[in-house]
Formats: C-alpha cells, sequence, structure tokens
C-alpha cells in the first residue's frame, strides 16, 4: 500500500508543478495564454491564434482577454482593411466514450463580423481538427 501511496503522491507533485508552471507561462505569455477561465479553454486559444496568425500575414490579432476582460464571447478581433471581425474559440476535447461537452455562446455582439473558431484537442492537447 505504501508503494502506491507514494506513486500517487509523486503524480499529485507532478501536477501541481506544472499547474504552476502553466500559470507563470501565463503571466509571461499574455498574448498568447489568456482569456479562458480553465486550461483546455486556454490551450484551445493558443491553438487558435497560431492558426489565425498562420492563415492571415500581417493582420492585427487582438487577444481580447488583455484589452476588455468584460467581454465574454469575443476572444479576439482581427481587423480586416475596413472591417472588424469578432471571433469566439469554443474548444472540445472528448472523453474516452468519444463525446464532449456542449459549446455554449454567450452574448454574441449585435454588429459586425462575428466568426466562430472550434478546435477539437487529442489526448495530447494538440488540435486533431479546426472547424
Amino acid at each position: 500500500m505504501d508503494n502506491i501511496r507514494k506513486e500517487i503522491e509523486e503524480l499529485i507533485k507532478e501536477y501541481a508543478n506544472i499547474r504552476q508552471k502553466f500559470k507563470d507561462a501565463k503571466r509571461k505569455y499574455k498574448e498568447y495564454l489568456s482569456g479562458n477561465d480553465n486550461r483546455i479553454g486556454i490551450i484551445g486559444e493558443y491553438w487558435a491564434k497560431i492558426f489565425l496568425e498562420t492563415l492571415y500575414e500581417n493582420i492585427d490579432i487582438m487577444n481580447m482577454a488583455i484589452k476588455d476582460k468584460s467581454n465574454k464571447w469575443v476572444d479576439f478581433e482581427l481587423k480586416h482593411s475596413d472591417t472588424t471581425e469578432s471571433i469566439s474559440v469554443k474548444t472540445i476535447f472528448e472523453d474516452k466514450n468519444g463525446t464532449s461537452g456542449p459549446i455554449k455562446l454567450k452574448d454574441k455582439p449585435d454588429s459586425g463580423v462575428c466568426s466562430i473558431i472550434v478546435i477539437k484537442l487529442d489526448n495530447e492537447l494538440f488540435p486533431s481538427q479546426i472547424l
């Protein structure tokens, strides 16, 4: 029984260490790791930002968690010549049964162009699909 407890307690320590490292990285790299209140969501928003940076060259991508914490729907704003596009990122992660939770849309802006990016993560938390 002592070996089992020791293994579990070491795993808990590793998990706590990784959580702290992730928290430190959020402070250090705000433009990539901010906003969402859960780690899976933060990771999904990171992949969405990388996707947007790859898709658009020389475009202003504003992380709205840094600019306006009160806007719960918009994760990123893109400035296209004379248009502002509001983007909401939704991250899904399949459990062992191949299901994920529902996507909830909160208070989207009434005007402008609104888009949703859905990021489906694999077991290593890398995107398996981007929609």
